[in-house]
């Protein structure tokens, strides 16, 4: 029984830790805050999978983004994090860059942090999540 929920387990993991952590990386700015969080998402799930098991797909993708937007809050909360991020991403070009696509080598990130961090929570999770 253990071993069918571990493969269980690992099946989510592979089908969503890819978009969970582009989502904590966009949130957090930061490639290593971005890892901490998707690892606190996932620890979750190993904890809460009895509750979870007989989730759809949907049901279980609704419940980790609740999740890895819970950790983020709390990371923000704990260290005021965006604002000083922003400033200090602002300052160096690509400093915080977590893609390694072409198109974002492209970008003049100190413009677009000093841009996001004049806007409030809500509107840069609207932003990220519709163009990210």
């Amino acid at each position: 029984m253990e071993e069918d929920a571990n493969i269980l387990i690992k099946g989510i993991y592979d089908a969503f830790v890819d978009q969970i952590y582009r989502y904590c990386s966009y949130r957090l700015y930061s490639k290593d805050l971005a890892e901490d969080a998707t690892s606190v998402v996932f620890t979750r799930l190993v904890e809460q999978f009895p509750e979870l098991r007989h989730k759809s797909s949907p049901e279980i993708r609704q419940w980790l983004f609740g999740v890895a937007s819970n950790v983020i809050a709390a990371h923000r909360r704990q260290k005021k994090h965006q604002q000083d991020t922003f400033r200090s991403l602002s300052q160096a070009p690509n400093s915080g860059f977590v893609r390694d696509e072409p198109e974002f080598h492209r970008m003049d990130w100190p413009i677009l942090y000093r841009a996001m961090s004049q806007l409030t929570d809500t509107q840069q999770d609207i932003l990220i999540l519709r163009f990210y």
